[in-house]
């Protein structure tokens, strides 16, 4: 082959070679970069939605601690008012009241997203303390409808065979002549109706105390997984309307 001839094939060769180099390296660079730009942009999307999930426990958080806080507050005041108008030999039943709407209330659940937030955070025990919450707010409500139901039934059965009537204080009273068969019956069924009531209150109690806890802890969970301390958390507020404790969110305010 002739001299001028391999010019003429090797110089297109070198200059198409030469051309995509030039041309790939841009490209590369641009690649490098848009591929960072959208791991950035899922990083801040997956944080976005971790806040998101941050703020929807809070809030079941909030119903789920209230309501057991109040259930429980409103069974001392209940037992508390008795005592202070006079009623104080009375059987715990008989000082508490049905809980009205309490088979309507609202009982929230967290989600797998929402409990895989503390998974991420290295808080994997408190995910127990989550489930085992909302498990035993349901169990509250049960055990208040259940004792709602008790209790009336037992007081329109105990009406049947007498006169009722109220005190100052709104206190019932009946005055009943009854069959020594239905009596037995009907006595059995007080006592169990307050041996339920005792460990009612004791439940609500234990509840109530287990509530808190889960609670304040929220906050220095979410405060650390997302280096913010602005992030709202709870803190113990006193409720006069139940002469006891309530849990309020809180906002610290960053150093």
């Amino acid at each position: 082959m002739a001299v001028h001839d391999f010019w003429e094939v090797a110089i297109p060769t070198f200059s198409g070679i030469i051309g995509a180099f030039a041309g790939g390296v841009p490209s590369y660079l641009l690649a490098r970069r848009g591929s960072k730009e959208v791991l950035e942009r899922d990083a801040q999307s997956r944080r976005d939605n971790e806040r998101a999930a941050a703020q929807r426990v809070f809030a079941k958080l909030s119903i789920l601690t209230n309501s057991l806080l109040d259930w429980h507050q409103q069974t001392e005041a209940m037992i508390a008012r008795a005592e202070r108008d006079g009623h104080g030999a009375m059987p715990i039943a008989q000082r508490l009241s049905t809980y009205a709407g309490i088979a309507r209330e609202t009982m929230p659940e967290f989600t797998a997203e929402e409990l895989a937030l503390f998974v991420n955070a290295g808080e994997v025990g408190y995910i127990d303390d989550l489930v085992l919450l909302q498990r035993r707010h349901r169990a509250a409500i049960d055990n208040l409808v259940a004792f709602g139901t008790m209790r009336s039934r037992l007081h329109y059965q105990m009406a049947e065979y007498g006169e009722t009537d109220r005190d100052a204080t709104g206190m019932s009273r009946t005055i009943a002549r009854v069959p020594v068969g239905t009596a037995n019956r009907l006595k059995l069924e007080a006592d169990e109706l307050e041996l339920y009531a005792r460990e009612m209150r004791k439940l609500l109690a234990d509840f109530a105390a287990f509530a808190e806890r889960v609670a304040t802890a929220y906050g220095d969970h979410i405060r650390r997984y997302f280096d913010d301390p602005t992030m709202p958390g709870f803190a113990r507020t006193e409720a006069a309307e139940y002469e006891g404790p309530a849990i309020g969110a809180t906002t610290p305010v960053a150093p």
